[in-house]
């Protein structure tokens, strides 16, 4: 995948030049209202995302994309033209894309499309379908060689007839929702991938079952034996299949009783064992087998969960007087100190945002991402404005982040990452 390298925009506002030399992890556009941080951060998401109805009202005359393969050397680039059509009231708009630097342009135009008054105009659910079809092609093009995520927290990515027929509910709560879908399928997915290793290790408890060592490598194994964390793997595995542990408890303190004895005189040199020591070591070859299998699942569900875990710390650590977890149907609640278990439309506006920002670098998935945002600072506290940056990078740290911003305290310790628009404009 790729990200942005350079950003450059003739025709901006009619007849002003900005070029950017973006860098690959964090950046920053600031200026005051009316300054045209807005307006370039929205020609940019509409360009990487092929967004016709934008681009037609956007005023510029050409963008062009450099882009930089992340882990190897391929500089795509993306052109997008806009001209003027006679007699028209819309323009004509060609996207020109190259995989390489050396590369054959691929060219698209919204003029070759049959339904481009239906999507400048954005018509209502029923037809979208069709009206997908036709730029289907560009938009598959574009997201072979980048992921963006473009987060405008005040405009909803669902259909217009779907925001008519909700009115009532606000674009964060609507927002939110979205958000709170794609989290359940993205934790019921890892859910998936953690069941799937743990069915692997009930395979090897049977395959456990079936001897391949000789004597003299059985009595070898058994003496190198560190009972004491063979006894807390085990109760760990019981935990894990829900086994009570009076079920468990007696015959395991007896098992490693004996076990321990029959070790004792491997140590000494003694081989004279009784028949259920004999039992016993041999069981604790078996019970080893089972034993390195759980550590090994342990450690591939540790990897698996780690990005959910590190976002729920992350969030966690910035909420006060309440704290999100999972439940068992893999959705996202919050929780106050009273243990009161709250849906995520209950939080404050604030939270929502907060939830919002940083659920959407979780689903990245630690791949590369253009991350485009417009004043994320809107609605969060001075104190998590200044903890955004960061907490975002330990959730994703292969995203390039893009903000548009007024906040100080969102560039906190990214002020050689700032681009002025008044500088730029110069």
């Amino acid at each position: 995948m790729n990200i942005l390298s350079n950003v450059t925009i003739d025709g901006f506002w009619g007849s002003r030049k900005v070029s950017i030399q973006l860098y690959p992890d964090v950046n920053f556009l600031i200026g005051v209202n009316g300054s045209g941080k807005t307006t370039l951060i929205n020609m940019v998401a509409a360009a990487l995302n092929a967004d016709f109805q934008a681009l037609d009202r956007l005023p510029f005359d050409k963008i062009t994309l450099h882009l930089a393969e992340v882990g190897g050397s391929k500089k795509p680039s993306i052109e997008v033209e806009k001209t003027g059509i006679k007699n028209s009231p819309f323009n004509s708009i060609k996207y020109r894309i190259k995989e390489k630097a050396s590369g054959e342009a691929v060219t698209y135009s919204l003029d070759d499309l049959e339904e481009q008054l239906a999507i400048r105009e954005g018509y209502p659910i029923r037809y979208y379908r069709e009206i997908r079809r036709s730029n289907l092609n560009i938009i598959e093009h574009l997201r072979r060689i980048i992921n963006v995520n473009w987060l405008s927290i005040h405009r909803s990515e669902t259909s217009r007839i779907l925001r008519e027929d909700r009115s009532n509910e606000s674009t964060v709560d609507r927002k939110l929702e979205e958000l709170s879908n794609e989290l359940i399928k993205y934790f019921s997915q890892l859910a998936r991938r953690g069941a799937s290793e743990a069915n692997k290790f009930q395979k090897t408890v049977f395959l456990s079952l079936i001897p391949n060592q000789t004597e003299r490598e059985l009595f070898l194994a058994v003496k190198k034996l560190d009972i004491d964390n063979e006894k807390k793997a085990l109760i760990e595995i019981f935990r894990e299949f829900n086994v009570e542990e009076t079920v468990f408890s007696n015959s395991l303190e007896k098992y490693f009783e004996i076990l321990k004895k029959a070790v004792e005189n491997l140590h000494t040199g003694g081989f004279s064992f009784n028949s259920e020591q004999l039992f016993t070591i041999v069981s604790a070859h078996r019970v080893h087998s089972v034993v390195q299998e759980w550590n090994k699942l342990v450690e591939l569900q540790e990897k698996i969960y780690e990005p959910r875990e590190i976002f729920l710390k992350t969030v966690n650590n910035m909420l006060q007087r309440k704290y999100l977890e999972i439940n068992d149907k893999n959705e996202l609640i919050a929780v106050t100190q009273s243990e009161k278990k709250l849906f995520l439309k209950e939080l404050s506006s604030g939270e929502k945002q907060l939830l919002i920002i940083l659920g959407a670098a979780l689903l990245q998935e630690e791949n590369p991402w253009i991350y485009i945002a417009d004043e994320p600072e809107l609605s969060l506290h001075v104190e998590w404005q200044g903890q955004l940056i960061t907490n975002l990078r330990s959730i994703n740290p292969k995203a390039q982040i893009i903000f548009a911003t007024h906040s100080p305290d969102i560039v906190s310790v990214y002020g050689e990452r700032v681009f002025d628009m008044e500088k730029l404009l110069a």
